[in-house]
Order: structure tokens, then C-alpha cells, then sequence
């Protein structure tokens, strides 16, 4: 096993093999603080009530970046979901990820949906029993992308 060198208290991160990602404390105090300000990217679609609505299991997200070209030749660069899976809240999967998202140069997220166990007829039940309500919110963990595609991707966001 390579050794392993955590970093200071300040800085709260965790380093194997050339990558560096969030110590699970780091992580898990985001995604804490995220929850407790009900983040979720519909604000005008519902108010929040703590009786109906809940968020899923933390997931991690590996993108890929894709240089894909229009119609008309045009090159653009795009960040497309390879994989995703529940986080088992180690900081070993958050490392796996991260060489997963080196290889395809993407990025890294945990992210956590707005789930609810209110369910009508009709709804699409998950495997865990609950309804998908929102899109919750995301905690940037790795970043891979090439310097222009950031630019170009995180541009569309503004």
C-alpha cells in the first residue's frame, strides 16, 4: 500500500497516489450544512416541509469531459455523466473516483436529491422506496477537466 499523507486541519484534505480529495469529515460537515439550509435547485417549485420531504443517499458522480462537434464542424466542450453510485462514505471511494475522473478528465461530485416517502399513484417508486422530488445539490470533490473546457462549461452556468 502506498503511503498516505493527510494534510492539516485547515485544510482538511486527503492525498494517496497524486490525487487529493475532501477527508470524509470535510465532506460529510458540506453536505451536513447544505441539508440543514434545504438546498435544492427548484426553490418556486414546493415549500419545504421536514414531514414530506427528505434527501437521498449522498451519490457519488464521475463525469467525463467530451469534445463533440455540431452540424456545422463547430467544436464545443461538454461534461457528461459516466457513472454514479451511493457513496459508502469512505475516503477510499472518493480516491477511486477521482483516478476514474483523471482517466476520462472530468470531475468528481457527491450529490444529494430531494426524495420523498409520500407516494401517489402513479409516482415512479426508487429501489429504496422513495419518490424523487428534486435535484438537491452537488460538493465539487475532484477536478480533472482541461483548463478550457472548465472555462467553457462553467461559462453556461452564469
Amino acid at each position: 500500500m502506498p503511503p498516505i499523507r493527510t494534510s492539516s486541519d485547515t485544510t482538511l484534505t486527503f492525498t494517496s497516489r497524486g490525487i487529493t480529495v475532501p477527508t470524509v469529515e470535510a465532506l460529510v460537515a458540506e453536505l451536513a450544512v447544505r441539508r440543514d439550509a434545504r438546498e435544492h435547485v427548484n426553490d418556486d417549485a414546493f415549500e419545504w416541509d421536514d414531514r414530506v420531504f427528505v434527501y437521498g443517499r449522498p451519490t457519488v458522480v464521475i463525469t467525463a469531459h467530451a469534445e463533440t462537434e455540431t452540424d456545422d464542424g463547430e467544436a464545443f466542450h461538454d461534461e457528461l455523466v459516466a457513472k454514479s453510485y451511493p457513496w459508502d462514505h469512505t475516503v477510499w471511494s472518493l480516491l477511486e473516483a477521482a483516478e476514474d475522473a483523471r482517466a476520462l478528465g472530468g470531475r468528481v461530485y457527491v450529490e444529494q436529491d430531494v426524495t420523498t416517502y409520500v407516494v401517489d399513484k402513479g409516482d415512479e417508486v426508487e429501489e429504496d422506496g422513495t419518490v424523487w422530488v428534486d435535484e438537491g445539490f452537488q460538493v465539487l470533490v475532484a477536478d480533472f477537466l482541461p483548463p478550457e473546457a472548465r472555462a467553457e462549461i462553467d461559462g453556461d452556468d452564469e
